[in-house]
């Protein structure tokens, strides 16, 4: 019911401002100090996410009081890792070592096949067009 009204009034409001967007705004912004049951009905459909918006806030507030001092403690990286870690990227980047993993990708990665002549050719071809 306050949904239909609120719409009457929107409706009036760009009446009285000649179909003027900024004109109407004013005017609904003025009516609303003065009438509850319009200010309810613009509101209305956008209460369940304020809500939630708050109450989130909330939530994410208290949690972060709760978990200042609880930060997880990191192992220290030994130089013998570090150092081990450094080699097996320069034999990787070299092509001596072919990479375990990458990324979240568990199974072998290879290094790129010789591209064919066919395929250069096409590529070939496709520039002349664009050209």
């Amino acid at each position: 019911m306050s949904e239909t009204y609120a719409s009457q009034r929107v409706q009036e409001a760009l009446k009285q401002s000649d179909d003027s967007f900024p004109k109407a705004q004013r005017l609904l912004l003025s009516w609303l100090e003065n009438d509850e049951k319009l200010l309810y009905g613009l509101a209305a459909p956008h209460l369940r996410s304020l809500v939630g918006y708050a109450l989130q806030q909330e939530f994410a507030r208290q949690e972060e009081e709760h978990h200042v001092d609880d930060a997880p403690i990191l192992p220290t990286e030994t130089e013998a890792d570090a150092e081990t870690m450094g080699m097996e990227i320069l034999q990787t980047m070299a092509g001596e070592k072919r990479p375990e993993n990458f990324g979240f990708v568990s199974e072998d990665v290879a290094a790129p096949q010789k591209t064919s002549d066919e395929h250069v050719a096409a590529i070939l071809k496709i520039a002349k067009k664009e050209e």
